[in-house]
Protein backbone atom coordinates (compact mmCIF):
# COMPACT_ATOMS: atom_id res chain seq x y z
CA UNK A 1 0.00 0.00 0.00
CA UNK A 2 2.60 2.56 1.26
CA UNK A 3 4.89 1.51 -2.25
CA UNK A 4 0.94 2.40 -4.36
CA UNK A 5 0.65 5.77 -2.64
CA UNK A 6 4.67 6.64 -3.08
CA UNK A 7 3.75 5.37 -6.92
CA UNK A 8 0.94 7.57 -7.00
CA UNK A 9 2.63 10.70 -5.70
CA UNK A 10 5.14 10.20 -8.48
CA UNK A 11 2.49 10.53 -11.01
CA UNK A 12 1.18 13.97 -9.61
CA UNK A 13 5.08 15.46 -10.79
CA UNK A 14 3.38 16.94 -14.15
CA UNK A 15 0.79 18.23 -12.08
CA UNK A 16 2.61 20.15 -9.82
CA UNK A 17 4.94 21.60 -12.60
CA UNK A 18 1.79 23.12 -14.67
CA UNK A 19 0.36 24.69 -11.53
CA UNK A 20 4.46 26.07 -10.82
CA UNK A 21 4.11 27.65 -14.69
CA UNK A 22 0.78 29.17 -14.01
CA UNK A 23 1.71 30.87 -11.34
CA UNK A 24 4.89 31.83 -12.76
CA UNK A 25 3.31 33.01 -15.80
CA UNK A 26 0.22 34.61 -13.71
CA UNK A 27 3.14 37.15 -11.62
CA UNK A 28 5.45 37.33 -14.78
CA UNK A 29 3.37 38.41 -17.66
CA UNK A 30 -0.32 38.42 -16.51
CA UNK A 31 -1.90 39.38 -20.22
CA UNK A 32 -0.43 36.06 -21.68
CA UNK A 33 -1.29 34.50 -18.75
CA UNK A 34 -5.04 35.02 -19.21
CA UNK A 35 -4.75 34.39 -22.78
CA UNK A 36 -3.36 30.58 -22.00
CA UNK A 37 -6.03 30.24 -19.35
CA UNK A 38 -8.66 31.33 -21.85
CA UNK A 39 -7.77 28.94 -24.16
CA UNK A 40 -7.32 26.14 -21.47
CA UNK A 41 -11.07 26.65 -20.65
CA UNK A 42 -12.52 27.09 -23.59
CA UNK A 43 -10.95 23.92 -25.27
CA UNK A 44 -11.26 21.83 -22.32
CA UNK A 45 -14.18 22.74 -19.34
CA UNK A 46 -16.47 24.72 -21.65
CA UNK A 47 -16.31 22.02 -24.04
CA UNK A 48 -17.77 19.75 -21.76
CA UNK A 49 -20.27 22.07 -20.57
CA UNK A 50 -21.64 23.06 -24.17
CA UNK A 51 -21.88 19.05 -25.18
CA UNK A 52 -23.06 17.96 -22.34
CA UNK A 53 -20.95 14.42 -22.89
CA UNK A 54 -22.22 11.54 -22.55
CA UNK A 55 -20.32 9.21 -20.42
CA UNK A 56 -20.01 6.84 -22.55
CA UNK A 57 -18.90 6.96 -26.18
CA UNK A 58 -18.08 4.36 -29.10
CA UNK A 59 -14.39 4.82 -28.65
CA UNK A 60 -12.37 7.32 -26.71
CA UNK A 61 -13.28 11.23 -27.34
CA UNK A 62 -10.22 12.81 -25.07
CA UNK A 63 -8.89 14.23 -28.70
CA UNK A 64 -11.79 16.81 -28.29
CA UNK A 65 -9.77 18.21 -25.83
CA UNK A 66 -6.16 18.50 -26.92
CA UNK A 67 -6.42 22.25 -27.24
CA UNK A 68 -6.14 22.47 -23.04
CA UNK A 69 -3.91 19.71 -23.07
CA UNK A 70 -1.57 22.03 -25.02
CA UNK A 71 -2.20 24.74 -22.54
CA UNK A 72 -0.99 23.12 -19.73
CA UNK A 73 1.45 22.09 -21.76
CA UNK A 74 2.79 25.93 -21.98
CA UNK A 75 2.33 26.09 -18.14
CA UNK A 76 4.61 22.63 -17.74
CA UNK A 77 7.56 24.38 -19.87
CA UNK A 78 7.21 27.49 -18.28
CA UNK A 79 7.56 25.18 -14.88
CA UNK A 80 11.68 24.85 -15.95
CA UNK A 81 11.85 28.88 -16.38
CA UNK A 82 10.12 29.41 -12.75
CA UNK A 83 11.97 26.90 -11.01
CA UNK A 84 15.24 28.49 -12.70
CA UNK A 85 14.49 31.94 -11.33
CA UNK A 86 13.61 30.46 -7.93
CA UNK A 87 16.91 28.49 -7.94
CA UNK A 88 18.76 30.98 -9.12
CA UNK A 89 18.17 33.36 -5.95
CA UNK A 90 19.65 31.05 -3.70
CA UNK A 91 22.59 29.12 -6.12
CA UNK A 92 24.06 31.79 -7.88
CA UNK A 93 25.68 29.96 -10.52
CA UNK A 94 23.67 30.19 -13.44
CA UNK A 95 24.72 27.20 -15.06
CA UNK A 96 24.02 25.00 -11.80
CA UNK A 97 20.77 26.66 -11.25
CA UNK A 98 19.78 25.37 -15.08
CA UNK A 99 21.14 22.25 -14.61
CA UNK A 100 19.04 21.88 -11.31
CA UNK A 101 15.72 23.07 -12.78
CA UNK A 102 16.29 20.61 -15.67
CA UNK A 103 16.75 17.90 -13.06
CA UNK A 104 14.23 18.25 -11.14
CA UNK A 105 11.45 18.81 -14.52
CA UNK A 106 12.77 15.96 -16.51
CA UNK A 107 10.84 13.10 -14.52
CA UNK A 108 7.64 14.75 -15.98
CA UNK A 109 8.79 13.39 -19.27
CA UNK A 110 10.56 10.39 -18.39
CA UNK A 111 7.32 9.65 -16.52
CA UNK A 112 5.34 9.91 -19.89
CA UNK A 113 7.27 8.10 -21.88
CA UNK A 114 8.30 4.74 -19.42
CA UNK A 115 4.59 4.38 -18.75
CA UNK A 116 3.27 5.61 -22.06
CA UNK A 117 5.08 4.59 -24.64
CA UNK A 118 4.32 1.02 -24.98
CA UNK A 119 0.47 2.23 -25.02
CA UNK A 120 0.65 4.36 -27.60
CA UNK A 121 3.15 2.16 -29.95
CA UNK A 122 1.60 1.68 -33.14
CA UNK A 123 4.38 -0.29 -34.35
CA UNK A 124 3.93 -3.70 -35.97
CA UNK A 125 -0.60 -3.19 -36.15
CA UNK A 126 -1.27 -3.85 -39.53
CA UNK A 127 -4.73 -4.68 -38.95
CA UNK A 128 -6.88 -1.17 -39.25
CA UNK A 129 -5.09 -1.30 -42.61
CA UNK A 130 -5.53 -5.60 -43.14
CA UNK A 131 -9.13 -5.42 -41.57
CA UNK A 132 -10.67 -2.74 -45.02
CA UNK A 133 -8.75 -5.31 -47.29
CA UNK A 134 -10.50 -8.03 -46.01
CA UNK A 135 -13.64 -6.27 -46.07
CA UNK A 136 -13.00 -5.10 -49.53
CA UNK A 137 -11.96 -8.49 -50.35
CA UNK A 138 -15.16 -10.05 -49.26
CA UNK A 139 -17.00 -8.58 -52.48
CA UNK A 140 -16.89 -9.76 -56.23
CA UNK A 141 -15.46 -7.11 -59.00
CA UNK A 142 -16.93 -4.25 -59.49
CA UNK A 143 -19.10 -4.73 -56.24
CA UNK A 144 -21.13 -1.54 -54.36
CA UNK A 145 -20.74 -2.01 -50.38
CA UNK A 146 -22.44 0.35 -47.89
CA UNK A 147 -20.60 1.35 -44.35
CA UNK A 148 -22.29 2.49 -41.67
CA UNK A 149 -19.50 5.14 -39.74
CA UNK A 150 -15.90 6.44 -39.10
CA UNK A 151 -14.50 3.20 -37.94
CA UNK A 152 -15.15 0.71 -40.55
CA UNK A 153 -15.01 3.61 -43.87
CA UNK A 154 -12.11 5.19 -43.44
CA UNK A 155 -9.61 2.84 -43.29
CA UNK A 156 -11.82 1.50 -46.82
CA UNK A 157 -10.81 4.60 -48.04
CA UNK A 158 -7.14 4.20 -47.24
CA UNK A 159 -6.34 1.40 -48.57
CA UNK A 160 -8.80 2.17 -52.20
CA UNK A 161 -6.68 6.19 -51.98
CA UNK A 162 -3.16 5.61 -50.63
CA UNK A 163 -2.51 1.64 -51.46
CA UNK A 164 -4.85 1.35 -54.68
CA UNK A 165 -6.51 -2.19 -53.70
CA UNK A 166 -9.70 -3.12 -55.05
CA UNK A 167 -10.36 0.74 -55.95
CA UNK A 168 -13.07 -1.18 -58.61
CA UNK A 169 -15.18 -1.15 -55.29
CA UNK A 170 -17.67 1.66 -54.73
CA UNK A 171 -17.74 2.44 -50.68
CA UNK A 172 -20.84 4.02 -49.59
CA UNK A 173 -21.52 5.66 -46.35
CA UNK A 174 -24.63 5.29 -44.93
CA UNK A 175 -24.72 8.26 -42.71
CA UNK A 176 -23.55 10.57 -45.64
CA UNK A 177 -26.39 9.18 -48.21
CA UNK A 178 -28.82 11.56 -46.58
CA UNK A 179 -26.84 14.24 -47.95
CA UNK A 180 -27.66 15.34 -51.79
CA UNK A 181 -23.95 16.48 -52.71
CA UNK A 182 -22.75 12.88 -51.52
CA UNK A 183 -25.80 11.24 -53.74
CA UNK A 184 -24.30 13.38 -56.40
CA UNK A 185 -21.07 11.83 -55.83
CA UNK A 186 -21.99 8.47 -56.78
CA UNK A 187 -23.23 9.37 -59.79
CA UNK A 188 -19.72 10.13 -61.16
CA UNK A 189 -17.34 7.77 -61.37
CA UNK A 190 -14.56 7.02 -58.73
CA UNK A 191 -11.22 5.54 -59.27
CA UNK A 192 -12.77 2.37 -61.89
CA UNK A 193 -16.24 2.57 -60.59
CA UNK A 194 -18.55 3.46 -62.54
CA UNK A 195 -21.60 6.04 -61.53
CA UNK A 196 -24.24 4.33 -59.66
CA UNK A 197 -27.14 3.05 -61.97
CA UNK A 198 -29.80 5.49 -60.25
CA UNK A 199 -33.08 5.91 -61.84
CA UNK A 200 -33.76 9.69 -60.04
CA UNK A 201 -32.26 12.40 -60.71
CA UNK A 202 -29.88 14.85 -58.41
CA UNK A 203 -32.87 16.85 -58.18
CA UNK A 204 -35.47 14.27 -56.56
CA UNK A 205 -32.46 14.43 -53.83
CA UNK A 206 -31.89 18.17 -53.57
CA UNK A 207 -31.67 19.20 -49.92
CA UNK A 208 -34.87 20.34 -48.05
CA UNK A 209 -36.71 19.08 -50.93
CA UNK A 210 -39.58 16.71 -50.82
CA UNK A 211 -37.66 13.26 -50.59
CA UNK A 212 -35.71 14.16 -47.36
CA UNK A 213 -38.14 12.21 -45.17
CA UNK A 214 -40.85 10.56 -46.21
CA UNK A 215 -43.49 9.16 -43.39
CA UNK A 216 -45.90 6.35 -43.50
CA UNK A 217 -49.32 7.08 -44.59
CA UNK A 218 -50.53 4.18 -45.65
CA UNK A 219 -53.86 4.26 -48.43
CA UNK A 220 -56.57 1.95 -47.60
CA UNK A 221 -56.79 1.64 -51.85
CA UNK A 222 -53.61 -0.42 -51.22
CA UNK A 223 -53.79 -3.68 -50.39
CA UNK A 224 -50.94 -5.79 -49.15
CA UNK A 225 -47.25 -5.11 -50.28
CA UNK A 226 -46.63 -2.16 -52.88
CA UNK A 227 -44.83 -2.43 -55.74
CA UNK A 228 -40.63 -0.80 -55.75
CA UNK A 229 -41.33 0.19 -58.99
CA UNK A 230 -43.91 1.71 -59.08
CA UNK A 231 -43.66 3.93 -55.99
CA UNK A 232 -39.81 5.08 -57.51
CA UNK A 233 -42.32 5.54 -60.57
CA UNK A 234 -44.54 7.83 -58.47
CA UNK A 235 -41.52 9.25 -57.00
CA UNK A 236 -40.13 10.27 -60.61
CA UNK A 237 -43.64 11.92 -61.29
CA UNK A 238 -43.72 14.40 -58.10
CA UNK A 239 -47.38 11.98 -58.39
CA UNK A 240 -49.89 14.28 -56.36
CA UNK A 241 -51.06 11.18 -54.31
CA UNK A 242 -48.01 10.64 -52.20
CA UNK A 243 -48.13 14.15 -51.56
CA UNK A 244 -48.94 16.15 -47.89
CA UNK A 245 -49.38 19.57 -47.55
CA UNK A 246 -47.25 21.43 -44.93
CA UNK A 247 -47.49 25.04 -44.04
CA UNK A 248 -45.39 26.91 -46.79
CA UNK A 249 -44.60 23.35 -49.29
CA UNK A 250 -45.08 19.70 -49.60
CA UNK A 251 -43.67 16.85 -49.45
CA UNK A 252 -43.92 12.94 -50.24
CA UNK A 253 -44.65 9.89 -48.39
CA UNK A 254 -45.12 6.02 -48.22
CA UNK A 255 -48.29 4.31 -49.33
CA UNK A 256 -47.20 1.24 -47.97
CA UNK A 257 -45.61 -0.59 -45.02
CA UNK A 258 -44.84 -2.99 -47.04
CA UNK A 259 -43.00 -3.28 -50.63
CA UNK A 260 -42.04 -5.93 -53.40
CA UNK A 261 -39.76 -6.61 -56.19
CA UNK A 262 -40.37 -8.85 -58.79
CA UNK A 263 -37.25 -11.03 -59.79
CA UNK A 264 -36.40 -11.76 -63.62
CA UNK A 265 -35.06 -15.66 -62.01
CA UNK A 266 -34.25 -16.94 -66.05
CA UNK A 267 -31.99 -13.90 -66.53
CA UNK A 268 -30.63 -13.93 -63.36
CA UNK A 269 -29.69 -17.63 -63.56
CA UNK A 270 -27.87 -16.70 -66.80
CA UNK A 271 -25.65 -14.14 -65.20
CA UNK A 272 -24.29 -17.20 -62.79
CA UNK A 273 -24.25 -15.24 -59.70
CA UNK A 274 -26.64 -17.54 -57.35
CA UNK A 275 -24.71 -19.71 -55.41
CA UNK A 276 -25.23 -23.38 -56.55
CA UNK A 277 -25.86 -24.35 -53.26
CA UNK A 278 -28.72 -22.17 -52.65
CA UNK A 279 -30.45 -22.24 -56.05
CA UNK A 280 -33.38 -24.13 -54.84
CA UNK A 281 -34.25 -20.79 -52.79
CA UNK A 282 -34.36 -18.72 -55.94
CA UNK A 283 -37.58 -16.17 -55.16
CA UNK A 284 -39.14 -14.52 -58.23
CA UNK A 285 -40.57 -11.62 -55.76
CA UNK A 286 -39.02 -10.02 -53.08
CA UNK A 287 -40.61 -8.96 -50.41
CA UNK A 288 -39.88 -6.51 -47.44
CA UNK A 289 -41.03 -4.08 -45.31
CA UNK A 290 -40.37 -0.83 -43.10
CA UNK A 291 -38.43 -0.97 -39.73
CA UNK A 292 -40.11 1.83 -38.47
CA UNK A 293 -42.72 4.31 -39.47
CA UNK A 294 -40.54 6.73 -42.25
CA UNK A 295 -37.89 6.57 -45.19
CA UNK A 296 -35.31 8.37 -45.00
CA UNK A 297 -33.26 10.01 -48.23
CA UNK A 298 -31.03 7.26 -47.83
CA UNK A 299 -33.27 4.36 -47.59
CA UNK A 300 -34.85 6.17 -50.98
CA UNK A 301 -31.85 5.69 -52.81
CA UNK A 302 -31.02 2.15 -51.86
CA UNK A 303 -34.28 1.21 -53.42
CA UNK A 304 -33.76 3.30 -56.43
CA UNK A 305 -30.32 1.59 -56.61
CA UNK A 306 -31.54 -1.89 -55.78
CA UNK A 307 -34.28 -1.33 -58.83
CA UNK A 308 -31.82 0.48 -61.84
CA UNK A 309 -28.77 -1.77 -60.78
CA UNK A 310 -30.83 -4.85 -61.90
CA UNK A 311 -28.79 -7.24 -60.50
CA UNK A 312 -25.47 -5.82 -62.82
CA UNK A 313 -23.01 -4.77 -60.22
CA UNK A 314 -23.01 -7.01 -56.99
CA UNK A 315 -24.26 -4.86 -53.58
CA UNK A 316 -23.28 -5.49 -49.90
CA UNK A 317 -23.76 -4.43 -46.64
CA UNK A 318 -21.88 -4.37 -43.36
CA UNK A 319 -23.00 -5.43 -39.94
CA UNK A 320 -23.55 -1.48 -38.76
CA UNK A 321 -24.96 -0.91 -42.71
CA UNK A 322 -26.99 -3.20 -42.30
CA UNK A 323 -28.43 -2.26 -39.26
CA UNK A 324 -28.89 1.07 -40.21
CA UNK A 325 -30.70 0.89 -43.16
CA UNK A 326 -34.62 1.34 -42.28
CA UNK A 327 -35.63 -1.88 -44.72
CA UNK A 328 -36.50 -5.23 -43.07
CA UNK A 329 -33.91 -6.77 -46.09
CA UNK A 330 -31.83 -8.82 -43.63
CA UNK A 331 -33.28 -11.97 -45.00
CA UNK A 332 -31.80 -11.90 -48.65
CA UNK A 333 -28.45 -11.44 -47.41
CA UNK A 334 -25.67 -13.92 -47.98
CA UNK A 335 -22.43 -13.50 -45.98
CA UNK A 336 -19.49 -14.04 -48.55
CA UNK A 337 -16.65 -12.61 -46.09
CA UNK A 338 -16.89 -9.65 -43.71
CA UNK A 339 -19.67 -8.21 -46.18
CA UNK A 340 -23.16 -9.53 -46.71
CA UNK A 341 -24.28 -9.83 -50.61
CA UNK A 342 -28.08 -9.01 -51.55
CA UNK A 343 -29.40 -11.39 -53.68
CA UNK A 344 -33.32 -12.85 -54.02
CA UNK A 345 -32.79 -16.01 -52.06
CA UNK A 346 -36.10 -16.73 -49.58
CA UNK A 347 -34.07 -18.15 -46.37
CA UNK A 348 -35.72 -20.42 -44.73
CA UNK A 349 -34.61 -19.72 -41.39
CA UNK A 350 -34.44 -15.64 -41.18
CA UNK A 351 -33.33 -15.89 -37.62
CA UNK A 352 -29.44 -16.27 -39.38
CA UNK A 353 -27.84 -15.27 -42.32
CA UNK A 354 -27.56 -17.73 -45.67
CA UNK A 355 -24.16 -18.00 -46.12
CA UNK A 356 -22.30 -19.13 -49.75
CA UNK A 357 -19.85 -21.63 -47.86
CA UNK A 358 -17.95 -21.63 -51.69
CA UNK A 359 -16.69 -18.19 -51.53
CA UNK A 360 -16.27 -17.59 -47.32
CA UNK A 361 -14.31 -20.21 -47.50
CA UNK A 362 -11.81 -18.69 -50.60
CA UNK A 363 -12.21 -15.20 -48.89
CA UNK A 364 -11.01 -16.19 -45.17
CA UNK A 365 -8.49 -19.19 -46.05
CA UNK A 366 -6.58 -17.43 -49.23
CA UNK A 367 -7.86 -13.38 -49.87
CA UNK A 368 -7.77 -12.28 -46.10
CA UNK A 369 -5.03 -10.55 -44.25
CA UNK A 370 -3.31 -11.21 -40.77
CA UNK A 371 -0.43 -9.33 -40.48
CA UNK A 372 0.86 -8.85 -36.86
CA UNK A 373 -2.17 -10.76 -34.89
CA UNK A 374 0.32 -13.75 -34.02
CA UNK A 375 3.05 -11.51 -32.73
CA UNK A 376 2.52 -11.30 -28.92
CA UNK A 377 5.25 -8.04 -28.51
CA UNK A 378 2.65 -5.73 -30.18
CA UNK A 379 0.14 -4.10 -28.14
CA UNK A 380 -3.55 -4.42 -28.52
CA UNK A 381 -5.65 -1.76 -26.71
CA UNK A 382 -9.14 -2.95 -25.40
CA UNK A 383 -10.99 -1.39 -28.55
CA UNK A 384 -8.16 -2.83 -31.01
CA UNK A 385 -8.94 -6.07 -29.54
CA UNK A 386 -12.83 -6.04 -29.70
CA UNK A 387 -12.19 -4.78 -33.53
CA UNK A 388 -10.08 -8.35 -34.00
CA UNK A 389 -13.21 -10.50 -32.46
CA UNK A 390 -15.46 -9.94 -35.94
CA UNK A 391 -13.04 -11.89 -37.37
CA UNK A 392 -12.71 -14.48 -34.70
CA UNK A 393 -16.44 -14.50 -34.93
CA UNK A 394 -16.41 -14.89 -38.80
CA UNK A 395 -14.05 -17.87 -38.70
CA UNK A 396 -16.86 -19.82 -36.05
CA UNK A 397 -19.56 -18.67 -38.37
CA UNK A 398 -17.84 -20.60 -41.37
CA UNK A 399 -17.21 -23.39 -39.60
CA UNK A 400 -20.72 -24.07 -38.70
CA UNK A 401 -21.62 -23.76 -41.97
CA UNK A 402 -19.29 -25.84 -43.56
CA UNK A 403 -20.42 -28.46 -41.07
CA UNK A 404 -23.90 -28.33 -41.43
CA UNK A 405 -23.02 -29.34 -44.98
CA UNK A 406 -21.01 -31.94 -43.64
CA UNK A 407 -18.02 -30.46 -44.76
CA UNK A 408 -15.86 -31.71 -41.71
CA UNK A 409 -12.29 -31.41 -42.66
CA UNK A 410 -12.98 -27.72 -44.39
CA UNK A 411 -14.71 -26.96 -41.16
CA UNK A 412 -10.80 -27.98 -39.16
CA UNK A 413 -9.48 -25.99 -41.52
CA UNK A 414 -10.53 -23.18 -40.55
CA UNK A 415 -11.00 -23.11 -36.71
CA UNK A 416 -7.08 -24.33 -36.96
CA UNK A 417 -6.50 -21.36 -39.58
CA UNK A 418 -8.32 -18.92 -36.25
CA UNK A 419 -6.40 -20.41 -33.70
CA UNK A 420 -3.18 -19.92 -35.73
CA UNK A 421 -3.39 -16.75 -37.00
CA UNK A 422 -5.31 -15.15 -33.73
CA UNK A 423 -3.44 -16.78 -31.10
CA UNK A 424 -4.37 -16.39 -27.34
CA UNK A 425 -0.75 -15.22 -26.65
CA UNK A 426 -1.77 -11.69 -28.71
CA UNK A 427 -5.31 -11.65 -28.98
CA UNK A 428 -6.33 -13.51 -25.61
CA UNK A 429 -9.68 -16.03 -25.91
CA UNK A 430 -13.09 -14.53 -26.09
CA UNK A 431 -16.90 -15.57 -25.72
CA UNK A 432 -16.21 -16.56 -29.71
CA UNK A 433 -13.20 -18.97 -28.02
CA UNK A 434 -15.76 -20.81 -26.31
CA UNK A 435 -17.68 -21.78 -29.30
CA UNK A 436 -14.31 -23.29 -31.23
CA UNK A 437 -13.92 -25.97 -27.65
CA UNK A 438 -17.11 -27.56 -29.12
CA UNK A 439 -15.94 -27.92 -33.16
CA UNK A 440 -12.45 -29.05 -31.79
CA UNK A 441 -13.96 -31.61 -29.86
CA UNK A 442 -16.05 -32.79 -32.73
CA UNK A 443 -12.82 -32.64 -34.89
CA UNK A 444 -11.01 -34.97 -32.76
CA UNK A 445 -8.78 -32.55 -31.85
CA UNK A 446 -9.51 -33.31 -27.95
CA UNK A 447 -6.23 -31.93 -26.22
CA UNK A 448 -6.43 -28.50 -28.22
CA UNK A 449 -9.93 -28.00 -26.93
CA UNK A 450 -9.35 -29.17 -23.21
CA UNK A 451 -5.94 -26.65 -23.42
CA UNK A 452 -8.15 -24.07 -24.36
CA UNK A 453 -10.78 -24.92 -21.90
CA UNK A 454 -8.70 -25.59 -18.99
CA UNK A 455 -7.34 -21.76 -19.67
CA UNK A 456 -10.64 -20.02 -20.02
CA UNK A 457 -12.25 -21.67 -16.92
CA UNK A 458 -9.15 -20.81 -14.95
CA UNK A 459 -9.24 -16.85 -15.96
CA UNK A 460 -13.25 -17.24 -15.43
CA UNK A 461 -12.85 -18.37 -12.05
CA UNK A 462 -10.49 -16.22 -11.43
CA UNK A 463 -12.71 -12.91 -12.74
CA UNK A 464 -15.40 -14.08 -10.98
CA UNK A 465 -13.93 -14.91 -7.54
CA UNK A 466 -12.18 -11.16 -7.41
CA UNK A 467 -15.62 -9.92 -8.22
CA UNK A 468 -17.54 -11.28 -5.57
CA UNK A 469 -14.51 -10.89 -3.21
CA UNK A 470 -14.58 -7.29 -3.82
CA UNK A 471 -18.33 -6.55 -4.01
CA UNK A 472 -17.83 -5.26 -7.66
CA UNK A 473 -20.69 -5.35 -9.20
CA UNK A 474 -20.26 -5.16 -13.16
CA UNK A 475 -22.94 -7.27 -14.95
CA UNK A 476 -21.24 -7.63 -17.93
CA UNK A 477 -18.51 -9.51 -16.72
CA UNK A 478 -20.38 -11.67 -14.41
CA UNK A 479 -22.68 -12.86 -16.93
CA UNK A 480 -19.91 -13.10 -19.99
CA UNK A 481 -17.96 -15.06 -17.02
CA UNK A 482 -20.67 -17.13 -16.01
CA UNK A 483 -21.82 -18.33 -19.94
CA UNK A 484 -18.12 -18.74 -20.94
CA UNK A 485 -18.50 -21.53 -17.72
CA UNK A 486 -21.69 -22.96 -19.01
CA UNK A 487 -21.06 -23.12 -22.29
CA UNK A 488 -17.58 -25.29 -21.47
CA UNK A 489 -19.36 -27.87 -19.50
CA UNK A 490 -22.07 -27.70 -22.18
CA UNK A 491 -18.99 -28.36 -25.34
CA UNK A 492 -17.46 -31.75 -23.05
CA UNK A 493 -21.30 -33.02 -21.88
CA UNK A 494 -22.09 -32.92 -25.63
CA UNK A 495 -18.94 -34.39 -26.40
CA UNK A 496 -19.12 -37.11 -23.43
CA UNK A 497 -16.62 -36.10 -21.48
CA UNK A 498 -19.07 -36.46 -18.20
CA UNK A 499 -15.82 -36.01 -15.94
CA UNK A 500 -14.80 -32.50 -17.36
CA UNK A 501 -18.51 -31.80 -18.01
CA UNK A 502 -18.98 -32.52 -14.30
CA UNK A 503 -16.06 -30.29 -13.28
CA UNK A 504 -16.72 -27.26 -15.28
CA UNK A 505 -20.50 -27.59 -14.19
CA UNK A 506 -19.34 -27.67 -10.56
CA UNK A 507 -17.54 -24.25 -11.17
CA UNK A 508 -20.00 -22.53 -12.57
CA UNK A 509 -22.73 -23.73 -10.08
CA UNK A 510 -20.26 -22.34 -7.48
CA UNK A 511 -20.35 -18.58 -8.92
CA UNK A 512 -23.61 -18.66 -10.11
CA UNK A 513 -24.85 -19.99 -6.40
CA UNK A 514 -23.44 -17.06 -5.24
CA UNK A 515 -24.09 -14.45 -8.03
CA UNK A 516 -27.83 -16.04 -7.50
Amino acid sequence: LKENKGRNAFFMIPLMLGLIGMFFQYYKDPYNFFFVAMLFFLTGAAIVLYLNSPPVEPRERDYIYAGSYYAFAFWIGMSVIGLYRGISMVVKNNMAAVAIAILLCLPAPALMASEGWDDHDRSDRYFSVDSAKNFLASCAPNAIIFTGGDNDTFPLWYVQEVEGFRTDVRVIVLSYFNTDWYIEQMMRDAYESKPLPFGLTKEHYIQGGPNDYLPLIERENIKGAMSTVQFLKLIKEDHPALKIKASFSSYNSVPSKTFYLNVDTTALLAKNIIPETKRDLLTDKMVWTLKGRALEKKDLAILDLIVNNNWERPIYFNNTSLAGVNLNIRQYMVQEGMAFRLLPLENPNQSELLIDTDKMYDNVMNNFYWRGLDNPEVYYSEDYRNFVLNHRAAFNTLAEALLQEGKTEKAKEVILRSLETIPDESIRYDHFSVQQIGMLLAFGEDEKAKEMAELMAQRADDMLTYLFDNNIVDQYELQRNLIQLSEIARAFKASNDDELATKYEQLFRKHYDIAG
